[in-house]
Parts: structure tokens; C-alpha cells; sequence
């Protein structure tokens, strides 16, 4: 293996940006998680840094592919070495993604236990997952066999005050359902 100073640009740009937007990303998540919660405020610059990052990135990868190191010899090998950054920030975006649904999903199902006292009982059940504002927000609603989805209008006003638009199966029994 090569050592940093033998890379080339690209390369050690592709292993910069994995780092960057890998880490980067889940480490400063889980420092604003744990001393800022849930502050609306805070998600929000949250989000528009790293809007504006993966923009930066994006357009760093693609002057990379367009602009790229020439010194490799083999043509393959150049255009390798070009396109590794973008490679490298699709791939990181991809691992994010996959990761973060992870999270998400057991987030929902260790709700879902934590409240499984409001969830019990003679089915159909609900627990408010996340309440939006003035109306809306997603619930996971105890239906084992039935889709939530095909619920008339008024068992819909009465497990989640609205209209569930759409849900997404989380076991054999329970279901994320977005409502409004």
C-alpha cells in the first residue's frame, strides 16, 4: 500500500471526502444529539451546513472528473483516478443512507416497546410517533394483518386524529403510518 505521499491527488482527495462526509457527518450528529436534543434551531443550520457541504462536494468531485490529475499513465488509470473522488462521495453517500435507515428503523421499533402499554390491546392502536404543526406527523399504529392504509376515514380520526396517507410495514404487527 501507498503511503500518503505517494497518492495521488485524487486519491487521497476520495479518502479525504469519505472521511469528511462520513465521519464528519455521524460525529458532529451525535454531538448536537447529545447536547442540543432535540432544538429545531440547531437541526435546521444542522441541515443547511451540510446541504451546503455535499454541494461543495459535489462540485470538488466533479472539477476532480473534469480537471483531474493527468500523471497516471494508462488511460483506464487516469480516468480511475478522476472519477474516484465522485466515486468515493456517492459511495459515502450511499453507507450514510443505509446507515441512518438503520438507525431510524430501530429508533421506531424501540418506540414502539417503549409504548407497547398504549399499543395493547384489541386491535387497531396507536402511538403518536411525532406530531407535526398545526396538524400531521407520523404514528406507529398496532395492526397485525391489516394495512392501516385501508382503514376508513372515521377508524382513522379516531386512532390518529387525521387521515393516514401512507405506511410502511415495521414487523409483523406494527406499522410507521404518516398522517394529516
Amino acid at each position: 500500500m501507498k503511503s500518503w505521499s505517494e497518492m495521488y491527488y485524487n486519491d487521497r482527495l476520495a479518502l479525504c471526502m469519505f472521511a469528511f462526509f462520513g465521519l464528519g457527518w455521524f460525529g458532529s450528529a451525535a454531538v448536537l444529539d447529545w447536547f442540543y436534543g432535540r432544538d429545531l434551531l440547531i437541526q435546521l443550520l444542522f441541515s443547511l451546513f451540510w446541504a451546503f457541504a455535499w454541494l461543495c462536494g459535489a462540485i470538488v468531485a466533479i472539477a476532480a472528473l473534469v480537471l483531474g490529475d493527468a500523471r497516471p499513465a494508462q488511460a483506464q488509470r487516469r480516468w480511475l483516478s478522476r472519477s474516484l473522488p465522485l466515486l468515493s462521495l456517492m459511495g459515502t453517500a450511499l453507507l450514510l443512507w443505509g446507515i441512518s435507515s438503520l438507525i431510524s428503523d430501530r429508533a421506531r421499533l424501540s418506540f414502539a416497546e417503549a409504548n407497547n402499554h398504549v399499543l395493547e390491546g384489541p386491535p387497531p392502536k396507536a402511538a403518536i410517533y411525532s406530531q407535526g404543526i398545526p396538524d400531521g406527523g407520523t404514528a406507529i399504529i398496532r395492526s397485525p394483518g391489516r394495512d392501516p392504509e385501508s382503514f376508513d376515514g372515521n377508524t382513522s380520526y379516531q386512532l390518529v386524529g387525521g387521515n393516514i396517507r401512507s405506511c410502511e410495514r415495521m414487523n409483523a404487527r406494527d406499522w410507521f403510518c404518516i398522517f394529516g
